[in-house]
């Protein structure tokens, strides 16, 4: 759609004015325009606040897709992808580990086992020589108190030594049951390692170079955007160029109704009126001029500072439209990526089959392990029983020695008996020293399979599936940004090329307010200034007129129509009359009062 003209052409003969006033037809013309040009830029200033609103949009989706990939959300779907590949690479090797300490500790559990079976041997033989104590003793009290309360003691010892079989045979069934499940691993590995895990590492390099992409373009759209933002920023500011033409219009229209006050709504009447109306009609002349010319300069350099942003525009909308075959869908486009989101899933899902299976193995590891520290506690604890049966016996031994000294018809037999008692009591300590190696040794290996297990992968599968919801949730999250991105990428480039048509059509208004100037000029006509009968009217014309200006650029134009003795209102210096050739030098500063000219 074409952009709307400034105004109508302006006809070469213009209706007859509704009133006889000199400048009539100038008034008419000037409100006209001064009445399309407030609509004219009102319209370019909306465009480019809309412009800015689009700029800040894209920069707010641009956060949301950096919000996709940060928060350690992307970089931690990468990094649980890699973490369970290695997982996978490494199942065989942990296997052999679990099933190297297994050996140990069945090596452990059968010297245990050997040890335990002599220590019952040993009690068995103590309670032997128990009941000889009560027939040697021939039913001596203190002997026979002495022999049943050994008994006692032995039958406790049997009872702990007993429950060392039935603690060795549970350890073993879970060493048992670790292995199977270990086994089963390690024949599922042997199908689908090294392509699960080799998937994975591919799967995790495409998703982070996806991610790379995402947030260059990102990156580089955000670039392009602060600059389009910031240039646009001062074209929005230098539109103001309507304005400070709208406010010169005015003056003149002000200017012109001064001077139809003044003849009282009639042409001029007598010489010095004539002298007066050409004196200012000069000046307002001039002053148009200068607003055609500043006018068509200062747009000139909108239109083409927005030309220069055309290739930033169109960078970004190449950004969100990356480069592909002229008849390329986006629909393809986004099967493409669909179907690179289920190639993920699919490898994730896989994968998590696996790591499910490896936790199932896990899991029964840390049974074991609690059984292997179960173990040692029980052994322990059992082992320090039998010492105090150990010194219990002995004690016994040394009081049944010393009883039957007393009676000399039992002492010898009594005092071999006692002997023997004392000898198989030693053999008690050995076997304790034997079950407390045997219980370190347990809790060596028990802490060789804790440091090798599952390399500190805790909760790897559960980590696969959030990996697999994060990287569904940043592709949606990504895919609604770049769309609103791409959306408003086409707002900008579009409300962009909008502004530069209005603006180019702005340029038929210096054209408008040239043939203005030029039927000023026609109506000032070439009379004379110098009538000193003027000079009063003129001085008084020229003082109201100074009194309403806005710029400096103003009262530059003002001070080349001056008459002898009137103070300048750009420099505050006398002038020693009137005409061009008197024109006093510009002032740059009060020139630079102007916001744009």
């Amino acid at each position: 759609m074409q952009p709307e003209p400034l105004m109508p052409p302006m006809a070469d003969t213009p209706p007859p004015p509704a009133d006889a006033a000199l400048t009539a037809p100038l008034r008419l013309r000037l409100a006209d325009i001064l009445h399309g040009l407030d609509d004219h830029f009102t319209r370019i200033g909306t465009t480019l606040e809309r412009t800015v609103e689009a700029i800040s949009a894209v920069v707010g989706t641009l956060g949301q897709i950096s919000a996709a990939l940060g928060d350690g959300d992307g970089s931690g779907a990468v990094g649980n992808l890699t973490r369970a590949a290695k997982r996978l690479y490494s199942v065989a090797d942990q296997a052999a580990r679990r099933a190297d300490q297994v050996g140990h500790i069945r090596a452990v559990s059968a010297r245990l086992t050997a040890q335990i079976h002599d220590l019952q041997r040993t009690l068995d033989a103590l309670k032997i020589y128990g009941m000889n104590v009560k027939i040697a003793a021939g039913g001596a009290r203190d002997f026979v108190d002495f022999a049943d309360l050994m008994a006692q003691k032995l039958d406790m010892g049997k009872a702990d030594a007993a429950g060392f079989d039935g603690r060795l045979a549970e350890l073993e069934a879970g060493l048992a049951s670790m292995l199977r499940s270990d086994s089963r691993l390690v024949n599922e590995c042997a199908r689908v390692v090294p392509q699960v895990p080799d998937r994975l590492i591919r799967d995790a390099g495409a998703l982070a170079s996806h991610q790379d992409v995402l947030a260059a373009m990102a990156r580089t759209t955000g670039e392009i955007a602060a600059t389009i933002q910031a240039k646009v920023a001062t074209v929005l500011g230098a539109i103001q160029i309507g304005d400070i033409a709208r406010q010169r219009l005015e003056h003149v229209l002000a200017g012109c109704e001064m001077l139809d006050a003044h003849l009282g709504g009639r042409p001029p009447g007598s010489p010095a009126e004539e002298a007066a109306c050409h004196h200012v009609l000069a000046l307002l002349h001039a002053q148009l001029e200068e607003t055609a010319i500043d006018f068509r300069r200062e747009t000139l350099v909108l239109v083409g500072s927005l030309h220069d942003l055309e290739p930033e525009a169109n960078r970004l909308l190449a950004l969100q439209t990356p480069a592909a075959p002229a008849d390329h869908d986006p629909a393809q486009q986004h099967a493409g990526e669909a179907a690179f989101l289920r190639e993920l899933e699919s490898g994730i899902a896989e994968a998590t089959a696996m790591i499910a299976q490896l936790q199932e193995a896990d899991a029964q590891a840390e049974q074991t392990l609690g059984l292997i520290i179960a173990t040692v506690a029980d052994l322990i604890a059992r082992a320090a029983a039998i010492r105090h049966l150990r010194v219990d016996v002995q004690l016994m031994a040394i009081n049944i020695g010393l009883s039957c000294r007393r009676v000399e018809a039992i002492g010898r037999p009594m005092t071999v008996i006692a002997n023997e008692i004392r000898s198989h009591a030693e053999t008690l300590d050995g076997a304790v020293t034997h079950i407390n190696a045997a219980a370190s040794d347990l809790d060596g290996c028990s802490a060789a399979m804790r440091g090798t297990d599952r390399s500190g992968e805790v909760g790897t599968g559960d980590e696969l599936a959030l990996s697999l919801a994060m990287i569904r949730q940043g592709a949606q999250r990504t895919e609604q940004a770049i769309a609103v991105a791409s959306q408003q990428s086409d707002t900008i480039a579009t409300m962009l090329r909008k502004t530069r048509d209005e603006l180019e059509v702005s340029l038929d208004l210096a054209k408008t307010i040239e043939a203005i100037a030029v039927r000023t000029a026609d109506l000032a006509g070439s009379g004379n200034s110098d009538d000193p009968a003027a000079h009063a009217a003129i001085a008084a014309l020229m003082n109201a007129l100074g009194q309403i200006y806005t710029m400096a650029s103003e009262r530059v134009v003002h001070d080349r129509f001056l008459l002898h003795g009137m103070v300048p209102l750009a420099n505050s210096q006398p002038t020693s009359g009137f005409g061009p050739g008197d024109a006093q030098d510009d002032d740059d500063d009060a020139l630079f009062d102007d916001a744009l000219f």
